[in-house]
């Protein structure tokens, strides 16, 4: 090859290689897919919370709402069940006093006789 042929030759093999690695730089990149977003439905659980301690005679109780459950708010005067944990049995009816501290808040029992760990929920009817 005379230098005359090898000059453009080296020339456009310089010129290619540059734009070749480069070039794929200069492209705009293709944006990944976003995540799709979660479908929230109607809330899966109707727990409130757990009875603590049982008073027969003043036929109240007391109520201490889970850490992983939010605290709900205008329950005063709301009707709930109270029902076996294990086999989700209903064990009584109660009405939720307006007496609250913190997490936990206490209820009048209407029917029925609640166990300590019993698992307070809205009734079915009023679950969204």
């Amino acid at each position: 090859m005379t230098p005359a042929v090898r000059f453009p030759f080296r020339l456009a093999l310089a010129v290619g290689l540059v734009f070749g690695l480069s070039g794929c730089s200069l492209l705009p990149r293709r944006a990944p897919k976003p995540e799709p977003a979660p479908v929230w439905g109607p809330p899966t659980h109707r727990e409130v919370g757990r009875i603590l301690e049982y008073d027969a005679a003043a036929a109240t109780a007391l109520v201490e709402i889970p850490a992983h459950l939010p605290v709900p708010s205008g329950l005063a005067g709301a009707a709930l069940v109270v029902r076996n944990p294990d086999t989700l049995a209903p064990t009584a009816r109660v009405v939720v006093s307006p007496h609250r501290a913190g997490r936990i808040f206490g209820v009048y029992v209407i029917e029925g006789r609640p166990a300590p760990e019993d698992e307070v929920a809205r009734p079915p009817e009023t679950f969204p």
